[in-house]
């Protein structure tokens, strides 16, 4: 099974995907690390977002994410890889979407202590972040059938959390791909 992490920035995608990784001695893919691989001179994905443009950096995204067809892994997406539609048909037919949410006021505290990134107009960040928000968090609600919480609780407890529903068959059957409901089933 391909377990796929979703969410903005700050989510808690590559940390809780690493832990899980361990935890079940999984490859782990975090798409953002593998672009600045591909892309080369130790820019960080950010830099590489802005020196290119929005929609060169979508493209580029979503054929490395497609270029992916792992048998079983942890991938951990950038917070806009769910914007393109071909990403989003890839992503299901590969594997089941786990879509971390936290409030954008925690997003950005958690931003704010790492440092604004490039992507987020400096002069109104909080309002910026707010706008891509309402944007892309109802995609994620679409298209991860799972949803958890990760605003009160630490990357450990999200991964236990995690455990605990691969353990107990919560990723299987008809619960896969798009959320029927067109809301996530809370982990």
């Amino acid at each position: 099974m391909v377990y796929i992490f979703c969410g903005l920035f700050c989510a808690g995608k590559s940390t809780v995907g690493k832990l899980c990784a361990e935890r079940l001695s999984l490859p782990f893919y975090d798409t953002d690390r593998l672009i600045e691989e591909q892309e080369g001179q130790g820019k960080a994905v950010g830099h590489i977002w802005k020196e290119i443009g929005n929609e060169a950096f979508r493209e580029l995204e979503s054929a490395l994410i497609c270029s992916l067809n792992p048998s079983t892994a942890i991938i951990s997406t950038g917070g806009g890889a769910l914007l393109q539609e071909r990403t989003r048909m890839h992503l299901k037919k590969i594997g089941v979407s786990i879509y971390l949410k936290a409030s954008v006021e925690i997003l950005f505290q958690r931003i704010v202590q790492r440092g604004l990134p490039p992507y987020l107009d400096k002069s109104r960040p909080f309002e910026h972040l707010k706008e891509i928000a309402q944007q892309r968090f109802p995609i994620y609600e679409k298209h991860c059938p799972y949803m958890i919480e990760t605003e009160n609780t630490t990357p450990a407890e999200v991964t236990e959390k995690i455990w605990e529903a691969i353990v107990s068959g919560k990723f299987s059957g008809s619960q896969l791909g798009e959320s029927p409901t067109g809301k996530p089933l809370e982990l």
